[in-house]
């Protein structure tokens, strides 16, 4: 691709990565956009064609940061996740764990009342607020999220133009500039649409799960998600139902792929699931990728007894 301008945003493929995508574009950036699906993927050779990088809900690697400044580039982080601490150590980045990293990034901005009651949902939810009254907002944004994404056959990730997530920005847009940010009864249907995924995703989940019991005596269980499925939401609801500590899944890999990803969550506050060394993010929801074959013996039992705080 050509590089037509010294700027590019690198932002995560869920909901708050794409959130601040929007909030971006909402406020007049004027860079190439590029989705990434975790920080071991944000190209190398993509970044050092810019001079001015920002990077959100994602942090580059400490090795990756000091080649990048080595090279005169000048590069800011706006991430949350605990794994990402070494940013802290480069001037104008910002990792807080209290907020999500589309909230940090658009507090750059002076946000208007639509805006933040917009960040505000994709914050319930990506920070798994369940004991906030209103976390339901967060829910139903992820679910419409989703069930735009679902619908549409392009790639996950890669330069913008080129990924699903246009449809869900150019929506979202069109939301900000009214008065207040609220759904109307056709995106309430696609909620009902990705709820209805939900329960079958949900059942095919359960077929796979297997309970255990760890070294220190703590319940957990691992299983298997299909391919698109509403991880959080899915993993969440089985850890409170089964009174799990913790909960491993894997999530059906594409075609040919080599990889598979992993996402963990848990209840208990004893526990750091970024001690886990294929997992990052934070201690209570972590992720990763994972190859094929370590995938396997992981969901066969094979793993290592999780540290604890």
């Amino acid at each position: 691709m050509e590089t037509e301008t010294n700027k590019l945003l690198v932002s995560h493929n869920d909901l708050d990565g794409i959130a601040a995508v929007v909030i971006a574009l909402l406020y007049g950036f004027d860079g190439n956009i590029y989705i990434a699906p975790n920080p071991q993927q944000i190209p190398e050779a993509e970044l050092i064609k810019y001079d001015d990088i920002t990077v959100t809900d994602l942090a580059p690697s400490d090795e990756l940061m000091k080649s990048l400044i080595s090279k005169g580039k000048t590069v800011r982080v706006y991430d949350h996740h605990s794994s990402a601490e070494h940013i802290r150590n480069y001037e104008g980045c910002i990792l807080d764990v209290n907020r999500c990293g589309s909230r940090i990034y658009a507090e750059l901005y002076e946000n208007d009342n639509c805006v933040r009651e917009f960040i505000r949902r994709v914050d319930l939810w990506d920070r798994f607020v369940h004991r906030d009254s209103d976390f339901r907002l967060g829910v139903e944004l992820n679910d419409y999220f989703a069930a735009i994404n679902r619908s549409v056959e392009q790639a996950l990730f890669g330069f913008f133009e080129n990924t699903r997530f246009t449809s869900f920005v150019s929506i979202i847009l069109d939301k900000l500039k009214m008065p207040r940010f609220e759904y109307t009864k056709n995106d309430k249907t696609l909620i009902s649409i990705e709820q209805d995924y939900y329960k079958h995703d949900y059942n095919s989940t359960m077929k796979t799960l297997s309970k255990r019991v760890d070294s220190k005596g703590f319940n957990f269980a691992v299983c298997e998600l299909p391919k698109f499925a509403n991880s959080s939401l899915i993993l969440n609801n089985i850890q409170k139902e089964q009174r799990l500590s913790y909960i491993i899944a894997l999530i059906e890999a594409p075609q040919r792929a080599s990889y598979q990803r992993i996402s963990a969550r848990a209840i208990d506050e004893r526990v750091d699931l970024n001690k886990l060394k294929f997992l990052n993010g934070h201690p209570l929801a972590a992720g990763g990728q994972l190859s094929i074959n370590f995938a396997n013996k992981l969901l066969s039992g094979i793993i290592n007894a999780i540290d604890y705080k």
